[in-house]
């Protein structure tokens, strides 16, 4: 994904999130994969790894960079219908 409110590239050493959760970045791994591509696809950061690993540091994130505003997802029962209507139950 392109896009061009897309900050500078910022260097990681692991730790607890730098970002809010909420917000959008995509990273850089220390080496990409089968399953994982060397960079990312833009992501809330709470769905990432932070922090090193001792298993798979393949998969440690070594840079990363915002990518537009954080986004709020929203909860099944927050969540609006085709007619801008607020659902207030699951699924079915």
């Amino acid at each position: 994904m392109s896009n061009t409110s897309e900050s500078p590239w910022v260097n990681w050493n692991g730790g607890g999130c730098p970002v809010n959760p909420d917000q959008l970045v995509q990273v850089r791994y220390v080496k990409g994969g089968p399953f994982r591509p060397p960079v990312s696809d833009v992501t809330q950061a709470q769905f990432l790894r932070w922090t090193r690993s001792t298993f798979d540091s393949d998969g440690d994130i070594v840079a990363y960079r915002l990518c537009g505003a954080p986004v709020a997802i929203q909860s099944i029962d927050e969540q609006t219908s085709d007619h801008g209507e607020v659902c207030t139950e699951g699924v079915v």
